[in-house]
């Protein structure tokens, strides 16, 4: 009985075992590359996110007290205070995790805080992603009455540390969101909490990334410059 049974076992042959195996890479070589492709539209959507709520946070900060604000990353003590900056210009660069702060200001977290020409201060709430970078400079058209500045002009931009996207926009043409990649930018240990892309200087009534007709360069490849979305 042992005998026949030991003669009856049947195997997979070497040839079915290749074509297993060949299978297996056929589809692992189809899957890793579009795994990678939507873990990094993942990042790249996260960081997009990012600037247009920052984006909205500082347009209702204009229309609450027509100026724009400096970001303030969560560090602040829990009230309205304007986040030091020399007159005229102020940057500044945040990477998420960063809860929004409350909406009367008495729990600390991000929030874009300014002041205007009647002294006012006010400030709008808006959280950042996980490992998110947003970068806001801002500058001002010479007629401040403050130390702290009132800003009429910004320019922001962003990016994820692993995405291959920067993401920016200019107050002065707000329905624009312009775009720079390089797919260099996420694996260089030198980019971790950095936007990379270069962004131009803020300026009054001028859209900087789109300035008389010539988009401003990005200083990435296969991107040289910001393009429009």
């Amino acid at each position: 009985m042992l005998n026949k049974f030991q003669k009856n076992e049947k195997g997979f042959t070497l040839i079915e075992l290749l074509i297993v195996v060949a299978i297996i890479g056929i589809l692992a070589a189809i899957a890793i590359p579009q795994f990678a492709s939507y873990r990094m539209r993942s990042y790249n959507s996260a960081a997009l996110s990012d600037l247009r709520n920052v984006k909205t946070a500082q347009e209702s900060l204009w229309a609450d007290a027509q100026c724009y604000g400096a970001i303030d990353g969560g560090l602040q003590a829990a009230t309205v205070v304007i986040q030091t900056a020399a007159p005229g210009v102020a940057t500044a660069t945040y990477t998420g995790p960063i809860v929004p702060a409350s909406l009367d200001n008495t729990v600390a977290g991000g929030r874009v805080c300014g002041v205007n020409l009647a002294d006012a201060t006010a400030a709008i709430p808006f959280g950042v992603s996980n490992g998110v970078n947003v970068e806001c400079t801002l500058s001002n058209n010479g007629n401040s009455p403050t130390a702290a500045g009132q800003y009429d002009s910004y320019v922001m931009a962003t990016r994820h540390n692993s995405g291959d996207t920067a993401y920016g926009a200019d107050s002065d043409n707000g329905p624009t969101t312009y775009v720079a990649r390089n797919s260099i930018w996420p694996t260089a240990a030198a980019n971790i909490n950095l936007v990379v892309a270069t962004t131009p200087a803020p300026t009054v009534a001028i859209d900087d990334f789109f300035p008389a007709g010539v988009l401003f360069g990005a200083g990435g490849a296969p991107t040289a410059n910001w393009t429009q979305m």
